[in-house]
């Protein structure tokens, strides 16, 4: 399915910087002389996916997540994203993860989408800061990125599956 999206990625991504993170220098940050980026990404070609769960206290934290973004897509008049809920794209009761539902997004959206953006419904998105992101990676047929955020524990800890 990976040869149908332009690109896939964005994992969990917080826009902007909390207390802990400290500001690095662009030592990651790409660079594609031979590959310029387009000029910009415009909304439209963002596919936000947030993962969400039916029941009913889930699903209604999720719809006003979606329903802030598409407000703030308005303001902005730069586009609007398509936004989705996770839950809403599968008939299980408690299929709430991103993987399975990778072949379902690329069919429906690989096409005319350059980034899914995939956050959880609490996640702060500042649509702004999201596109000036996006904006640092061209967008290439043959190229894929996966965007995130580095996760360090202090202290041992254990991950229950």
């Amino acid at each position: 399915w990976g040869y149908r999206c332009k690109l896939v990625a964005v994992l969990f991504i917080w826009i902007g910087l909390s207390g802990e993170d400290k500001p690095t220098d662009n030592a990651h940050a790409p660079t594609h002389p031979e590959h310029p980026a387009r000029s910009s990404v415009g909304l439209e070609e963002v596919v936000i996916v947030i993962q969400s769960q039916r029941n009913s206290f889930h699903a209604r934290r999720s719809y006003h997540k979606k329903v802030e973004i598409l407000q703030q897509a308005a303001e902005l008049e730069q586009g609007v994203p398509i936004v989705l809920l996770l839950h809403e794209l599968s008939d299980y009761e408690r299929d709430w993860s991103i993987l399975p539902a990778l072949p379902q997004l690329s069919a429906a959206y690989g096409e005319s989408t350059s980034w899914f953006f995939f956050i959880e419904e609490e996640t702060a998105v500042a649509l702004p800061a999201l596109i000036r992101v996006l904006n640092r990676y061209p967008v290439l047929e043959s190229q894929e990125w996966f965007l995130g955020k580095r996760l360090h524990d202090k202290k041992a800890s254990i991950i229950h599956h």
